[in-house]
């Protein structure tokens, strides 16, 4: 059916090799298709707007819990290093240096570093939007 080399997803976003391979459908075939297509289409919408809406509620847990901390006094790293963690994943079995930076990754997770060896992602990520590192310092 297809030709060699040619995929489903180049035949589905070209219109004139999408029409040359549905032609010889009937106009009741094609609307079942268009009816999947577009199920299709609101059911990745939907599992979209769903993830954007966890992630968004997450943030704003995130962010109650740093202005808790600001407002309480605490120190950042202590609060981490209580839940047992130095990184978004868990913190290694050898000693590490202690945290001097902390941020929240994409995902709303809590990322420190010592400001040794390489820096993290969610550092980089938030640096290249124009943040410094200084605003990540955590306070002695």
């Amino acid at each position: 059916m297809f030709k060699p080399g040619e995929t489903f997803i180049e035949i589905l976003l070209h219109e004139r090799r999408l029409k040359t391979y549905t032609s010889e459908l009937s106009l009741e075939e094609l609307s079942e298709a268009i009816q999947k297509l577009t199920r299709v289409f609101e059911q990745r919408q939907k599992e979209a707007s769903e993830k954007e809406l966890a992630a968004q509620r997450k943030r704003q847990h995130i962010e109650e819990i740093q202005r808790f901390i600001k407002d309480n006094g605490l120190d950042p790293a202590d609060v981490v290093s209580e839940l047992g963690g130095g990184t978004a994943h868990g913190s290694r079995s050898s000693k590490s240096a202690p945290a001097k930076y902390a941020c929240t990754d994409e995902y709303g997770n809590v990322v420190t570093w010592s400001g040794k060896g390489r820096r993290p992602k969610a550092f980089n990520d938030k640096i290249e939007a124009g943040a410094k590192i200084e605003d990540f310092k955590l306070p002695n």
